[in-house]
């Protein structure tokens, strides 16, 4: 007897060949935007660690999804890993009498255990926006998820579940929550760039600059920078943040939100990536001093960003307390970027100097 919806821990479990995983990765992320629960093995290797692999993933194929979504390919074909997955999927489905493989065509592949009636998708002729409908309208509207006592608590969402949990509850004000549970994890998982940022640690790039191409370097990487600050004004518009969290009485647009997250990340990334590409090219005589004077103008905008996240998040924090208490929150979502006056005027000395050495 098939389970009702409710009593599966997964909407959809993916199967797949590794080689194929920056493909699978794009579908996951989307589909769990609009709370569909996927058992994606990244993100539960703790949960696997120290179990026995065959009987761990057995389970979740044949148990724990309400569907097994298998990915077709020669890589999948010839995996001993993925002929596990598939043996656990297939058992459950020879019992269950509603479809629960549903195979998608990455090759030409043919695949042993599956019917040749069974019905695919392929990639190929869908492509991947049309895939991605696909997945959500097999599983349907019904999305469980788990008590809002337990991941959303009226606090910043911490964890990958507790964010796609916010997004399905959408409770309180929870644009502005979502908004700064993604800040503060995606900003988390650069930590490691930051840190060698901070360090001013760069690998070099193998690019060299003689001293006749020096102004000319500086003044393109003033306008790379300076493109950089135009996209963050972008990400800051106050009509883009109102077509994300909504008019006054407006619910927000989850897909905004999340994109807005997303730019202001990779603005924050992409300064660091111009200071650390500055930082990693040669120069003739003194040059390379300037690149990594100029370099410090990454220092302000990286560090208000880093401000900007920190304070939001401890604002929202107690942002649903303090509206229970019937207090008034006036959200401030703005960041001052500027360019250090001491520092351009140290580079253009060194620069100065660069270009008048013998």
């Amino acid at each position: 007897m098939n389970k009702s919806p409710q009593e599966y821990e997964f909407d959809v479990a993916v199967s797949f060949a590794g080689e194929d995983r920056d493909y699978v990765a794009d579908i996951v992320e989307a589909i769990r935007k609009d709370g569909i629960r996927v058992f994606y093995d990244e993100d539960y290797e703790v949960e696997a660690w120290g179990e026995d692999g065959i009987e761990y993933f057995s389970n979740v194929y044949e148990n724990r999804a309400r569907y097994a979504v298998m990915f077709v390919s020669e890589h999948y074909a010839r995996k001993m890993w993925t002929r596990t997955e598939r043996r656990a999927a297939l058992a459950r489905a020879a019992t269950q009498r509603s479809a629960y493989v549903l195979p998608i065509r990455l090759d030409d592949t043919q695949l042993d255990g599956l019917l040749h009636t069974t019905i695919y998708l392929d990639a190929r002729r869908l492509g991947i926006d049309r895939l991605i409908p696909a997945i959500k309208k097999k599983v349907g509207e019904f999305v469980p998820t788990q008590p809002a006592s337990i991941l959303v608590d009226g606090k910043v969402p911490r964890s990958q579940e507790a964010i796609e949990a916010t997004m399905t509850e959408r409770t309180g004000i929870w644009e502005h929550l979502l908004y700064a549970g993604l800040l503060n994890v995606n900003m988390g998982k650069l930590e490691p760039k930051y840190q060698d940022f901070s360090m001013g640690y760069a690998r070099r790039t193998g690019h060299y600059v003689p001293r006749d191409g020096l102004v000319g370097h500086v003044q393109q990487a003033i306008g790379a920078i300076q493109r950089i600050v135009d996209n963050f004004n972008l990400v800051l518009d106050p009509e883009v943040q109102e077509r994300a969290f909504g008019k006054p009485g407006e619910p927000g647009d989850v897909d905004r939100i999340v994109h807005m997250a997303e730019r202001f990340i990779s603005v924050y990334e992409d300064f660091m990536d111009w200071a650390a590409e500055l930082r990693g090219t040669s120069a003739s005589g003194d040059g390379a001093e300037v690149f990594k004077m100029l370099a410090r103008w990454a220092e302000q905008p990286v560090d208000e960003c880093r401000r900007f996240v920190r304070e939001f998040v401890t604002e929202m924090d107690i942002a649903t307390e303090r509206l229970a208490r019937g207090e008034r929150i006036n959200l401030n979502m703005t960041l001052t970027l500027k360019m250090d006056s001491a520092i351009s005027n140290e580079m253009n000395a060194k620069l100065r100097q660069a270009l008048n050495e013998e």
